[in-house]
């Protein structure tokens, strides 16, 4: 028996859920770092996982709060990751739309994390947070993700 050949909608859609996979990997990568308005160097850099779950410094000061806003986007794009390979398919137009406004969506969140931090007993004075490598690449990831799942839904 001949093997059936995947078709080039599974193609995509395996594009698209690494890079949903590759996005969520970014909580690793420093997600905002913090900027002296005296200077513009760096000082210190924090991961998704800092912002998002709250971080204590070395000497046991709360820097960050839990700050469910961060880790929004996170969770949004795992739950696209798990509903492309649950409800994805050519004929299921409102699932595939669905998942394309999660990943947009989630996209943008991704870029607004200076944004949603709760800082903790710590206040920094003269200083502000930009966007973080972290936070960049998963925005990315995540428009590349719902892009690519949108040209392999509308491809044929």
């Amino acid at each position: 028996m001949a093997r059936r050949k995947p078709s080039k909608y599974q193609f995509y859609k395996f594009v698209s859920m690494l890079f949903a996979i590759a996005a969520v990997a970014m909580i690793f990568l420093p997600a905002v770092k913090l900027v002296s308005a005296l200077s513009d160097t760096s000082s210190e850099k924090f991961t998704g996982i800092m912002v998002s779950f709250g971080y204590k410094s070395k000497i046991g000061i709360k820097v960050f709060k839990f700050s469910i806003l961060n880790l929004l986007p996170y969770v949004a794009t795992l739950t696209a990751f798990i509903l492309i390979i649950t409800l994805s398919s050519k004929k299921r137009v409102i699932a595939n739309f669905t998942i394309l406004v999660v990943l947009v969506l989630s996209s943008i969140l991704f870029f607004l994390s200076p944004y949603f931090l709760i800082f903790g007993e710590e206040y920094y004075v003269n200083t502000f947070f930009e966007l973080g490598l972290g936070s960049i690449l998963a925005g990315i990831f995540s428009l590349l993700s719902g892009l690519v799942f949108l040209y392999g839904m509308y491809k044929n």
